[in-house]
């Protein structure tokens, strides 16, 4: 997954890739000091392309 980060600090912005397991980062690599916060994100780069009609053939619309 991706994360993306400041520091409250040097206001740095940033981005991470990281397993959902992974520890939160803390440290800011531009300037050292203990002030990066991971941000809450607008969304997700998940995207259904198509016209969804094989899903709803295949019994995975939503509608059903």
């Amino acid at each position: 997954m991706i994360y993306d980060y400041t520091c409250l600090s040097c206001e740095n912005l940033w981005e991470e890739t990281q397993n959902l397991n992974d520890p939160v980062i803390e440290i800011c690599p531009k300037c050292g000091v203990m002030e990066a916060k991971r941000l809450i994100s607008g969304g997700t780069s998940f995207v259904l392309k198509g016209g969804g009609v094989g899903w709803a053939k295949n019994k995975y619309s939503s509608g059903s």
